[in-house]
Formats: structure tokens, C-alpha cells, sequence
């Protein structure tokens, strides 16, 4: 897929803008795993937290592809700038496929002006791909449900000003009785617990939300009552077309082992000249161009209206492979000069990578989820379900 001038321009226009604003605080928020409040307001003066939000509700409205233009570059720059922008630009999805007007009119105008939100509060201490296994419960008491139970793995847990919570409204129909609500961090009963120490996508404001009797108005609940794992699917259906934060790590990793070899020499000649070193940056190109060319396809289809969900997983999942062992590569190019230093850059991608691999859920659910999409296309008449048997329950 080739990018029109307009896409280019936008593409250049925020590559100035992370030039700018990203790349000179980078390396800090690395080091001291502190969320940016200073970067996170700035990039949102350039409107880049409303791009997923409705016009009508104060949004720009931009498309998957210049989504992912977006999140690619500030990923060139930062993969923990690119995960908060990820989880909440992104989470404007939520009340746009389910909320009712009120929630689409309050939360998608929050998001259009400074609002922080987490996507999805799905996964628990005690695991995230079984939905089915949820332990936190929502009771209804007049107008208002009353939440208990422990949320993890959230970013930009600190600071966001409200989540999308999935809990369980009849615990014993499983994954056939979980809701959705929105909460919202000020509700009575919320707070934030153990801060996480990553070893990559740090600053990304990982944590635990703590939810003891929390009160949640009715009105809050997101889409029908006990459609909790229907909400989750199509939001992970999204999401699953997003895939600029992996391949804007990716890149990074290429121009970082491309600089390194064409400046570092040994036997009085840059290791670039050597034909394993040269055959490495190769095969590591040719990976990062197939990526792109996945991940601008899936735009395109997503864009189109399409809801090829088999290509969206392909080209997601790839794309996190990609990262995953062109990182590796880079790391090995560098030899001793990328891991004498925690927080050289080479390093920091490479820490991102390995983080992020099993984000969205693990690369074996991903290739069932695709696996069983594949099956359903070849034989409609396949017993085989979309979607795994861990998720449905």
C-alpha cells in the first residue's frame, strides 16, 4: 500500500513533532519508570488524544492508517510514549461501538479535550487470557453496582482518569456473565495498588487498580448486561489492526544497528562490510518492510469497513515478531558496546520488545484466534468457533 502525499505529509508533521517533544526525554523516562505528565500534555496540545474520537464529540476522527502513522513514529522515539497512546487514544473504540449517547456525549468529549483511559481492565493477578476465570464480581444495589476485586497489567494505570472494567455480573455462567462498566478513578472504592518495575515500556504508568466496594452508577454499564466477552472480542478485533507500536520499535532497531555498523570498525574496516553483518541488516529489512506492508494492509481493510479479523491478528502478531527478533538482531550487532549499558538505546528497544511481545494476549492465542478464522472461511459448517476455547469459557 503506497501512502498519499496528505499521508506523508502527516507522517512527516508528527515525526517533527516526536523529534521535538519525545526524543529528548526518552532516555529519562526509561531510567526513572516515571509517567511523562509534561510529554503526555504537550503531544495532546497537538491533538494527537482525540485522533480516535468522533468529530461530533470534539475528535479528528483519523482513520487506522494515520492512526498507526501516528503510533509508528512515536514508537521510533519511545515504545512507552506509544503504549499510553496505544491503551487510550485507542480506548475512544469502547464507547463509540457501545456506549449510549450520554457515555458516547461525556466520555468521548473527555477524551477529546485531556482525558486519560485505560482500554480494557480484563486481566487479574490470578491470569488474563480466561476471561472465564474473572474474579472480580459486580453486584447490583439500587442504582448503583458495587465492584470487589484486583485489576492488572494496566497502562497508564496511574494516571488514567477512567477505565473500561470487565466483571463478573452472574458468576456462575463464566464468561456468559461478564459486564462491562466504566469507572471512573474518583468513584468511591478505587484506588491505584503496586506500581510495576518493568524491564521494558517503562514510564508507561503499569500498575494494579484496586477496586474495594467500588461504587459504579448503573448507568455506567457499557453495552448490554452480561455482554462483557462480546464487548472484549470486538475491542481486541480493533485493536488488533494497530500494530504501528511493534513496528515503530522495529524500525528503531534497524536504524540504530544501521548507524552502529557503518561507524564501527574492526580489521581497519566497518563491520557493515562484513558479509554475516551486511546478510543480518539485510534479512532484519526485509522483516521491518513486510511488517509495514501487513500492518498499512490491515489499515486499509479496517478502513474500508472491513472486519477481517484473521488479517488484523497476521499482521498484529507478525508484526510483534518482527520486533521481537530484529531487537535481538540489533543487540547482537552492537556485541558488548549494547549490553554494557542498561540504558543505551539499542538496549531500551530491545527491552521494549521483549515486553510488549505478549501484549493483547499471548503469540499461541493470537495464532488460535487465527487458526480458527481460517477454518470457519475454508468450511462454514467447521464446528471450530472463531474464537478460542479459553476466551469463550
Amino acid at each position: 500500500m503506497v501512502l498519499t502525499e496528505k499521508q506523508k505529509a502527516l507522517q512527516q508533521s508528527i515525526r517533527k513533532t516526536v523529534q521535538k517533544i519525545i526524543v529528548p526525554r526518552a532516555e529519562d523516562i526509561d531510567r526513572s519508570n516515571q509517567f511523562p505528565e509534561d510529554v503526555v500534555k504537550a503531544l495532546t496540545k497537538e491533538g494527537y488524544m482525540k485522533t480516535r474520537v468522533p468529530k461530533e464529540y470534539g475528535g479528528l476522527d483519523w482513520g487506522t492508517l494515520e492512526f498507526n502513522l501516528l503510533i509508528e513514529e512515536i514508537s521510533r522515539a519511545s515504545g512507552s510514549m506509544a503504549m499510553i497512546w496505544c491503551t487510550s487514544a485507542q480506548s475512544a473504540t469502547m464507547e463509540k461501538l457501545f456506549g449510549t449517547e450520554a457515555q458516547k456525549k461525556k466520555y468521548l468529549t473527555w477524551l477529546a479535550n485531556d482525558a486519560i483511559a485505560n482500554y480494557a481492565a480484563s486481566s487479574e493477578p490470578s491470569g488474563g487470557t480466561d476471561m472465564g476465570g474473572i474474579q472480580t464480581t459486580a453486584v447490583r444495589k439500587g442504582d448503583y453496582y458495587i465492584l470487589s476485586g484486583d485489576k492488572y497489567f494496566l497502562e497508564p494505570a496511574t494516571h488514567a482518569d477512567f477505565f473500561h472494567v470487565f466483571a463478573k455480573t452472574e458468576p456462575e455462567k463464566r464468561s456468559r456473565g461478564i459486564s462491562c462498566f466504566i469507572v471512573e478513578k474518583n468513584f468511591p472504592g478505587v484506588s491505584i495498588g503496586k506500581v510495576a518495575d518493568p524491564i521494558g515500556l517503562r514510564g508507561a504508568g503499569l500498575a494494579e487498580i484496586l477496586l474495594r466496594d467500588a461504587k459504579v452508577p448503573a448507568e455506567n454499564l457499557l453495552g448490554p448486561y452480561n455482554a462483557g466477552v462480546r464487548i472484549a472480542r470486538a475491542g481486541l478485533d480493533d485493536a488488533s489492526a494497530i500494530g504501528g507500536l511493534p513496528l515503530g520499535m522495529a524500525q528503531s532497531a534497524l536504524e540504530l544497528a544501521l548507524d552502529y555498523a557503518v561507524s564501527r570498525k574492526a580489521f581497519d574496516q566497518t563491520i557493515a562490510s562484513f558479509q554475516a553483518v551486511n546478510f543480518m541488516l539485510v534479512d532484519m529489512a526485509t522483516k521491518v518492510e513486510a511488517s509495514r506492508s501487513m500492518i498499512y494492509r490491515a489499515s486499509g481493510i479496517r478502513d474500508a469497513g472491513q472486519n477481517d479479523v484473521r488479517f488484523f491478528v497476521m499482521s498484529s502478531t507478525f508484526a510483534n515478531m518482527v520486533a521481537y527478533e530484529v531487537s535481538q538482531s540489533a543487540l547482537d550487532i552492537f556485541g558488548g558496546h549494547g549490553v554494557l549499558d542498561n540504558w543505551h538505546p539499542v538496549t531500551r528497544v530491545w527491552r521494549d520488545a521483549h515486553t510488549n511481545y505478549g501484549a493483547g494476549g499471548t503469540t499461541n492465542l493470537r495464532r488460535l484466534v487465527i487458526s480458527r478464522n481460517m477454518f470457519t472461511e475454508l468450511s462454514p459448517s467447521s464446528p471450530l468457533s472463531p474464537f478460542s476455547a479459553a476466551i469463550r469459557g
